[in-house]
């Protein structure tokens, strides 16, 4: 499933999905919606490019945590 979503990622462009996720979350009539040149992220954090790299880092600690909690339940299955 996770190669299946990372190449559907690379497909389509990290970018698109990036807007796609912003569009679908923040819709004009929404109270948080604002613009991209208006935003502190733009200007301090560089959006969308460091996102890639925070996206990535937060992805790999998820599947290091979520290897840990199946090994961890697989130990104690069989122990019982």
């Amino acid at each position: 499933m996770i190669a299946v979503v990372t190449a559907a990622l690379f497909i389509i462009g990290p970018k698109e999905v990036f807007y796609w996720f912003h569009i679908v979350l923040f819709p004009s009539d929404n109270q948080w919606f604002f613009y991209y040149q208006e935003s502190l992220m733009t200007t301090l954090m560089k959006a969308p490019d460091l996102f890639a790299g925070i996206s990535a880092t937060i992805g790999g600690f998820a599947m290091l945590l979520l290897a840990l909690i199946f090994t961890a339940f697989s130990y104690w299955l069989k122990r019982n």
